[in-house]
């Protein structure tokens, strides 16, 4: 004979919110009141300053100390004192009185302040007697620490470290359990992007727009150090288009004022120049003859571009070029001084494109056609050989009336 029985579902609805309710009123159980700390804290350290800062008599005082005042002296460290001799007291006594609430507290401290020796002194402490559940860490990272807070280049330890992972730093110090927005997390950024913003595969990793924001927040002069490291290895050619327009914004354009960008080498300054001219030549040309003056960008001592007319004028050693943008323009190639002082002064809005075209001065050199076959350009070789020749001076060249187009 069959039975059927009913079913039963269990919600332990009660059960659920006393554990809710116990949790919130234990949650801040190892925390000290604000009204018994300021009580005990300067007693504690009238008492602390007339020890001597021999480590028997502190190790004797520490062990006469209730728990309560030794999680008092972890609380509120650092005491609002630059007392280097108490500071070392106060340490040695921490030390001598361990307990888990005290590293935690000093984990704290570490986020609020990422170079004080006596935060790292602590925390070496803590790594080395602590068990394997100190700060929930990954036994990767934990065997890390262990061994950066035995040096006293913590910081710089952790940058090495973090930053060859070779993961977004987001992720990185979530695992090392470092604080969204602490001081030590805008160290970090500051000295890692430092440190590897010259590798590309840093830079993908983390993301350029994510890079942008980050450089937003650091001080105008690490953000020089940390661009100038970023331009002055890499090429002009390899420049990401979001850091460049971001420095521009925070610097302004190098050929316009160098007053922001003092601290930077001509080097560099030259190779964000050219970075601008290639910009430049790709908005205003078509790309038959951006694709061929391109590879003379590093040539270029300067580049002017108008927007009405159409016109740029691209400075070489020696001699001017200017270019129309407009189709069925020849290129007219000046000598620099004559051009400087009889025509660049024409170079402004509103000139008509003819009143560039010059032929009858001692500085006209030469002015050459783009021209074309079956719809394909045929122009490539013509100019490369009088711009061989000019570049060396030769200003004088006819190429053979025999040879290509």
């Amino acid at each position: 004979m069959n039975k059927s029985y009913p079913t039963f579902h269990f919600f332990p609805h009660r059960l659920t919110e006393e554990s809710k309710k116990i949790e919130e009123k234990y949650k801040d159980a190892d925390k000290i009141s604000e009204k018994l700390s300021k009580v005990k804290l300067p007693k504690l350290l009238k008492q602390i300053q007339q020890l001597s800062s021999d480590k028997d008599s502190l190790t004797k005082f520490a062990k006469k100390l209730k728990r309560i005042d030794i999680n008092i002296l972890a609380s509120e460290f650092p005491y609002e004192i630059e007392n280097e001799d108490l500071l070392n007291k106060i340490t040695i006594i921490l030390s001598v009185q361990y307990n888990r609430i005290v590293g935690k507290r000093f984990w704290g401290h570490f986020q609020l302040l990422p170079k004080d020796k006596h935060v790292h002194w602590m925390l070496n402490y803590a790594f080395r007697i602590e068990d394997a559940n100190y700060l929930a860490l990954n036994p990767t990272v934990r065997e890390k620490y262990n061994s950066i807070f035995r040096t006293d280049q913590v910081l710089a330890g952790m940058v090495s470290n973090i930053g060859e992972e070779n993961k977004p730093l987001v992720d990185s110090f979530q695992q090392w359990k470092i604080k969204e927005g602490s001081t030590l997390e805008s160290h970090l950024w500051t000295m890692t992007l430092f440190k590897f913003i010259e590798y590309d595969w840093f830079i993908q990793k983390q993301g350029v727009e994510v890079i942008e924001k980050k450089l937003e927040t650091i001080k105008l002069g690490n953000y020089k150090k940390i661009l100038n490291r970023y331009l002055e290895v890499n090429d002009f050619e390899e420049y990401y288009t979001g850091l460049i327009k971001q420095a521009l914004v925070s610097l302004g354009d190098p050929r316009e004022s160098l007053v922001k960008w003092q601290g930077f080498s001509q080097d560099v300054i030259g190779k964000v120049k050219k970075w601008l001219i290639k910009t430049e030549l790709f908005e205003f040309l078509d790309n038959e003859r951006f694709n061929y003056w391109k590879k003379f960008i590093r040539d270029f001592r300067d580049v002017e571009v108008l927007e009405n007319p159409q016109v740029a004028a691209m400075y070489f050693n020696g001699f001017v070029l200017v270019e129309f943008a407009e189709i069925n323009n020849a290129a007219y190639f000046y000598r620099t001084e004559g051009f400087n002082n009889k025509l660049s002064h024409r170079m402004r809005t509103g000139v008509p494109a003819k009143d560039l075209k010059v032929k009858d001065t001692a500085y006209y050199i030469n002015s050459l056609t783009h021209n074309k076959r079956n719809g394909k350009p045929v122009w490539y070789d013509k100019f490369d050989d009088y711009m061989t020749q000019y570049k060396n001076g030769n200003f004088a060249y006819k190429r053979h009336p025999k040879g290509r187009y």
